[in-house]
């Protein structure tokens, strides 16, 4: 069966550069909840200019792990 190989999601993932520790729980349930509702075998997360570098890369390692890809 075909299915969708993979997921862009384009920034902005957030609306400023610090984000709330609500907006990043928001992001990171989206996340893991994707990885449990899709067959899509790669995520790819690319940044917005409203995004920090630095709070997309935090879990990157950890992401990779669930096939989500921060591209910034």
């Amino acid at each position: 069966p075909e299915g969708v190989e993979a997921l862009l999601i384009a920034g902005d993932i957030f609306d400023t550069y610090h984000p709330s520790v609500a907006a990043q729980t928001l992001y990171y349930n989206f996340l893991g909840d994707l990885n449990k509702q899709t067959t899509c075998r790669h995520r790819v997360i690319t940044s917005g200019n409203h995004d920090s570098i630095s709070y997309l890369n935090a879990a990157k390692n950890i992401l990779r792990d669930l096939n989500v890809y921060i591209v910034s």
